[in-house]
């Protein structure tokens, strides 16, 4: 029986020593484990990236929050917005008084770099960062601002009360998965988590993974749908990995970082566009999109596109012509060049808010068919104004008569009517009340001023009913003409959007006769 107590005691040692070799060799490395070769492509990439670090915040971040992983999801332009060590320093202040370090912990805190030998193989490449670290369970909000939260994370510095160390909680691998379809990383690495805790600083073996991917990966479809990207964490203390799902808002805002870039591409390699662009749209009031217009005009549509989204990616935004005007020739450009997906995912965009959007004829075929695909299903047509007008005569006739509005126009009908009827009502009442009053002679148990006051009373809500009920028949024929009218112009300010300049001939009085102007619009 001993014997085999101790036969049963090795066998367990064993097995539990090749499941740490098996966790150990499965944990992403700790250092770059390859050398990304640059290419033509890169080195174009490096020097845009250093082009739009030049003009300032270019690129934002996002945070998942799962049951057991928090996610930071960077690009590298976000990565180099939250690279000044001034944002950790001012996390960390902030923190400080709640938390009660020395200034010491504080400087220690901006000398973290656990990625830079990770960031500087992939400065040059297209990606996108997924950092995972065990999620707080006690955050501490030190109030010094998001993106300085998110700079400490990127440099694996998390302060709060921690636990301690589970292996359950601890992230050892991760992958992305499109569809269900796996996501080949570029690069994975892993580096220690740092806990500021209450006049403490914990480190444990609590660690970090950060998982570099293509941005291919956030890619919508032709049709415009976003791909349903999720995120595989693994850990020790648990077969399965946790799942965590990115919403389709982030993966696009995450395609729309690059496309700046993808835009200046366009013609680089000497490929010629596949179509001819003749559109034209009105000068903007921005001057950077009045650059980009020039450049447009001037035939380097990749530039252009460029410049006019990497300006629609800062604030304050220009006005909504503008932008749509933007948007609309970044699409045609993309269109132009065949990535169609770059302008699949410019076109959803304008129609979530254009969706009666009709490009003129001389608009390429290809751009015709990505908005017919990709249009939401409203209502483009419109109702004749003194139709709707004469269907006011009913309560609600206006809505009724309107596509997409008849539920509206019957809770309109029904509630006038209800109206009418209570008013009725109350007036009957009334009346009966009069009554009771006029036959009062003294005798009778209630008091002849008693029934006057309820005759006066609901004779007032009587009225007080027909004039709300008069009101809401008002109402409804004024809104159905209102909102159809506004209909209307929503409709005639996107119908043939692009249409090619023509001759405009004006005449003017001057002081010896009159002078004639030509010019185009």
């Amino acid at each position: 029986m001993v014997t085999s107590l101790k036969a049963w005691r090795i066998a367990g040692l064993l097995i539990a020593a090749l499941l740490a070799v098996r966790t150990e060799a499965q944990r992403a490395p700790s250092a770059p484990d390859s050398i990304l070769t640059a290419s033509p492509r890169d080195t174009a990439f490096r020097n845009w990236r250093n082009e739009v670090r030049e003009h300032g915040r270019f690129g934002s971040s996002f945070l998942l929050m799962g049951q057991r992983y928090q996610v930071l999801v960077v690009t590298p332009m976000a990565l180099d917005v939250l690279a000044p060590d001034s944002l950790v320093v001012r996390h960390a202040r902030g923190c400080q008084p709640i938390l009660q370090y020395p200034d010491a912990i504080i400087d220690s805190a901006a000398a973290l770099h656990p990625w830079a030998a990770f960031d500087s193989a992939t400065a040059a490449r297209p990606t996108v960062a997924f950092t995972i670290l065990p999620a707080d369970p006690v955050r501490i909000e030190c109030g010094r601002g998001q993106m300085a939260r998110f700079a400490a994370i990127t440099r694996g510095a998390v302060f709060g009360v921690p636990p301690a160390y589970n292996p359950v909680y601890d992230a050892t691998t991760a992958e992305l998965r499109r569809d269900g379809e796996l996501i080949p990383a570029i690069l994975t690495g892993s580096a220690p988590v740092r806990k500021h805790a209450i006049r403490a600083v914990v480190e444990d073996e609590t660690r970090q993974v950060r998982l570099y991917v293509p941005v291919e990966a956030f890619a919508p479809y032709d049709d415009g749908r976003t791909a349903e990207l999720s995120l595989l964490v693994s850990s020790p203390g648990d077969e399965a990995p946790d799942i965590l799902r990115l919403p389709p808002d982030l993966a696009r805002a995450v395609w729309a970082q690059y496309q700046p870039w993808r835009a200046r591409q366009l013609g680089h390699d000497g490929a010629p566009p596949l179509d001819t662009l003749t559109l034209e749209f009105a000068e903007p009031r921005d001057s950077v999109l009045r650059r980009a217009h020039a450049e447009y005009r001037a035939g380097d549509w990749g530039r252009a596109t460029s410049t006019v989204l990497g300006r629609l990616a800062r604030l304050p935004l220009p006005n909504k012509r503008d932008v749509r005007d933007g948007m609309l020739l970044g699409a045609a450009t993309f269109v132009a060049y065949g990535a169609d997906d770059d302008a699949t995912s410019l076109l959803t965009d304008v129609l979530e808010f254009y969706p009666c959007l009709q490009m003129t004829a001389s608009a390429p075929e290809e751009m015709h068919r990505i908005i017919e695909r990709a249009r939401p299903k409203v209502r483009c047509t419109s109702v004749s104004l003194p139709l709707v007008a004469a269907a006011g005569i009913v309560p609600g006739g206006g809505q009724l008569l309107t596509p997409g509005r008849r539920a509206y126009g019957q809770t309109l009908l029904l509630s006038t009517l209800a109206a009418f009827a209570a008013a009725q009502g109350s007036h009957a009442y009334a009346r009966a009340a009069y009554d009771d009053y006029l036959k009062n002679t003294g005798s009778t148990i209630t008091p002849a001023a008693a029934d006057f006051r309820r005759a006066d009373l609901a004779r007032n809500i009587g009225n007080a009913l027909t004039i709300g009920a008069m009101s809401l028949w008002g109402y409804a024929a004024v809104e159905a003409v209102f909102m159809e009218w506004r209909h209307v112009r929503r409709i005639a300010e996107v119908q043939n959007v692009g249409t090619p300049r023509a001759l405009r001939v004006s005449a003017r009085a001057v002081p010896n006769g009159f002078a004639v102007s030509v010019g185009l619009r």
